[in-house]
């Protein structure tokens, strides 16, 4: 995949993670395609019946984080977290799917001028729930 570019920093998540080995040269083609297929392949076993969902939002940290803990303390062995950072007022949080649609209705509820975007994906990534399957990949690797 020689374009005349040299890469020297690549970043992702999940399947973006070997990607960015591909990229920059820390994985094979052949070697990277075995482990998105390993990953695929163990993710009915290892995730669970509840997938999850993601949200992404809008604010500064001390906002989400202030709406995230308002957000929990009405959820009953639920929660919601941050899964990644963006940037100042750039931030994906995740949960299940019903955690997730609570704060969803939560932000809308306040009337802020927070803003909000249902991600399409089809588990929640970078969350607790997503610990089993990074253990999973070790018999994969």
């Amino acid at each position: 995949m020689d374009c005349g570019l040299q890469v020297c920093a690549a970043i992702g998540c999940p399947f973006g993670q070997l990607t960015a080995l591909y990229i920059s040269g820390c994985l094979s083609l052949k070697d990277a395609l075995e482990l998105v297929a390993g990953r695929a392949e163990i993710m009915p076993n290892h995730w669970g019946p509840e997938r999850g969902n993601m949200l992404w939002v809008g604010t500064n940290m001390q906002k989400v984080s202030g709406i995230l803990d308002s957000v929990n303390r009405r959820l009953i062995g639920d929660y919601v977290e941050i899964a990644c950072y963006h940037g100042p007022e750039s931030h994906v949080a995740v949960g299940s799917a019903m955690a997730i649609k609570r704060l969803e209705q939560f932000v809308a509820s306040e009337r802020s001028a927070v803003r909000t975007k249902k991600l399409r994906v089809t588990h929640g990534s970078l969350s607790e729930g997503s610990k089993k399957v990074q253990f999973g990949m070790e018999t994969v690797v």
